[in-house]
């Protein structure tokens, strides 16, 4: 079977993580990776490339990790982390003050509304 159809193998891809100027819709970073390399571990690589403060970091249920919380504050003390938590997400429960993801901002529930009151507030 193998010699009339040719060996199977299994392709592997690339994937393209882009970071917008929510205004213009300008690229202003990029990473590629392969198919090993998780989601949320391109952030830091992202914001590597970008330059200048950013005032709100809007992603996909992929990149929800507790370093990301952390990550994007680094780069931009202001900056307002909005990611969608999964449905089984729950506060967690300690002593220290609530982090980013713990706050209703980043509920999926919520994104929508938020995103709108962003770009009101800079039009």
């Amino acid at each position: 079977m193998e010699e009339k159809h040719g060996a199977k193998f299994r392709r592997g891809w690339r994937k393209l993580h882009l970071a917008l100027d929510a205004n213009t819709g300008d690229i202003i970073a990029h990473v590629m990776n392969n198919q090993e390399v998780g989601d949320g571990s391109q952030v830091g690589p992202l914001l590597e490339q970008i330059d200048m403060p950013i005032w709100q970091f809007t992603a996909d249920g992929a990149y929800d990790g507790e370093t990301n919380y952390d990550t994007v504050p680094s780069h931009s003390a202001d900056a307002a982390v909005v990611i969608p938590l999964p449905a089984n997400a729950v506060e967690r429960q300690h002593d220290d003050p609530p982090s980013q993801r713990d706050r209703p901002q980043s509920h999926a529930g919520l994104r929508a509304l938020e995103i709108r009151r962003c770009r009101k507030a800079t039009a």
